[in-house]
């Protein structure tokens, strides 16, 4: 079974055009939490990824039950009203679910995409600051841009391994899954915002060469004099730093309510993966634990249901709503869904199984067609459509109840429960004893032509005709005087095979 692949985005080379400014140099202290939201936008893709193969799981298990009804029912034979029901159910419902599967899969697609651009540019960034920090800097040298605490001393270069804070912003491990109703925990890792000594050092903040020169503002413009820049974003957006009221009084990692207006590549992760979420997990679910509802009362109000029964012939295509009159029919399928779900007697395989009884299927049905297509070989069975009632047998009042012309009687004697009905009956009993309970073939063929043959037609009945043989009839080619009640009733006597054959030749 086909599904859609999703293409997860390497989190490497994210924009860090977006970074914004500060002065000071940035401690980690209080920046855990920002480094847990960058590893769980990094491993959305991963998860996401994992829903969609936990859906497929559950659509490709319905398969497997769908294509056991279809084994155990027999390759060789009709289906029974429980087996067609539920091949037809479930193929309504398999057929919306990878509907369903490949909108997700395009969606997750989109999302985890999304968010390893927003990871990329919190971890692009913090990777910058780390390489423009050196061992023993002071918060005065220029080559200090990350502490590991409030001051800047010798020794305290941060450490981006051994599960440090840093190490989570620059490897993007130790990701938390995600919701939909907060994606990334983004709400909770971003309650309130950061600014000040929470996240810069009191010391300097940069004077000329000194300090930081990435967060260096003494200049107003970022390290560089006379640049004119007066705000710098960093990590997607989410530090936003400012030269305005001097020394960073107006930066500040932003909390999650500003993450719209100011992060944008954030917002797109977080937007695209509420789509996604909802996608994969909660309507193509809902639709597959349909098959497996055990309250009648509640499956008898799936529309997919009502079409089930409509296309195996259970009811009338006019129906509109499912009665309890249904609920016997549905009580058998949900019963025997037990034992499709077990394996095969034997130890044989479903797969192995499942390829042998496409062949055999197939094979039989060509045969069936084949069989169709032969002449009678006795008059009798294209002439007493009485027979083709009575052969769809006295334990199938359901199907004789919904063949053409046919309905069953409990009261009759075995082997004629299901009987033509009366009035249809009446109807060929009248259509005899006008022509007198004779051959009617002998009749017309005494006249030796046109004129003659189509004269014996009166009072708006046509008892001969001047034509060519049809299946059945002698002289096959010839054209002379025939009989054309006799079509009449042998079409009629087949429609009625017909109609009994296909109410139970289903695949």
């Amino acid at each position: 079974m086909l599904w859609p692949v999703i293409i997860l985005t390497a989190l490497t080379g994210a924009e860090h055009s977006d970074a914004v400014a500060a002065k000071a140099i940035i401690h980690v202290t209080n920046l855990g939490n920002l480094c847990s939201l960058a590893a769980n936008l990094g491993a959305a893709g991963e998860h996401l990824k994992n829903k969609i193969e936990s859906f497929k799981s559950k659509l490709d298990a319905e398969e497997k039950i769908r294509r056991a009804a279809l084994i155990l029912g027999g390759a060789t034979s009709a289906h029974n009203l429980t087996v067609r029901l539920a091949n037809a159910y479930a193929a309504i419902k398999l057929s919306k679910a990878m509907q369903l599967l490949t909108d997700a899969g395009a969606k997750a697609a989109v999302a985890g995409t999304a968010a390893g651009k927003a990871a990329g540019g919190i971890r692009e960034a913090f990777s910058i600051l780390e390489q423009l920090t050196k061992s023993g800097s002071t918060a005065s040298a220029q080559s200090a841009c990350l502490a590991d605490g409030a001051t800047q001393g010798a020794s305290n270069k941060p450490q981006s391994t051994g599960g440090s804070t840093l190490e989570k912003c620059l490897k993007l491990s130790g990701a938390s899954e995600s919701t939909a109703a907060d994606p990334f925990s983004y709400k909770a890792l971003l309650a309130t915002a950061q600014a000040g000594g929470n996240i810069f050092t009191n010391g300097a903040a940069g004077s000329g060469s000194n300090g930081c020169p990435l967060t260096n503002i003494d200049t107003d413009s970022f390290g560089k004099q006379n640049a004119g820049l007066a705000t710098l974003n960093l990590a997607a957006g989410l530090i936003q730093l400012s030269t305005t009221g001097g020394d960073h009084s107006s930066s500040q990692l932003i909390a999650h309510s500003d993450v719209q207006a100011k992060a944008p590549k954030v917002q797109t992760a977080i937007t695209a993966y509420i789509s996604a979420i909802q996608a994969v997990t909660t309507t193509p679910i809902e639709e597959l634990e349909k098959l497996q509802e055990k309250s009648w009362q509640t499956a008898k109000t799936d529309a997919d249901l009502l079409q089930a029964f409509k296309d195996v012939g259970a009811v009338p295509q006019t129906t509109t709503e499912l009665t309890d009159a249904s609920k016997a029919t549905y009580d058998d399928y949900i019963k025997a869904r037990e034992k499709w779900q077990q394996p095969l007697d034997g130890g044989k395989e479903l797969d192995t199984e499942w390829h042998r009884y496409l062949a055999a299927r197939s094979t039989w049905m060509v045969q069936i067609e084949l069989a169709a297509e032969k002449k009678p070989t006795c008059p009798n069975t294209a002439t007493k459509p009485e027979e083709a009632c009575n052969a769809i047998g006295d334990s199938e009042a359901k199907k004789c109840n919904e063949t053409d012309n046919c309905h069953f009687v409990e009261s009759n004697e075995k082997g004629r429960k299901c009987t033509l009905k009366k009035e249809v009956k009446e109807k060929l009993e009248k259509a005899n004893q006008e022509t007198g309970g004779k051959d009617r073939k002998t009749d017309c063929s005494s006249h030796q032509n046109q004129k003659s043959c189509e004269a014996v037609n009166t009072a708006g009945k046509k008892h001969c005709g001047w034509r060519s043989g049809k299946d059945n009839e002698d002289d096959k080619d010839k054209v002379k005087c025939r009989d054309s009640s006799f079509l009449l009733s042998k079409q009629f006597a087949l429609s009625v095979v017909s109609a009994a054959f296909m109410s139970l030749v289903i695949f």
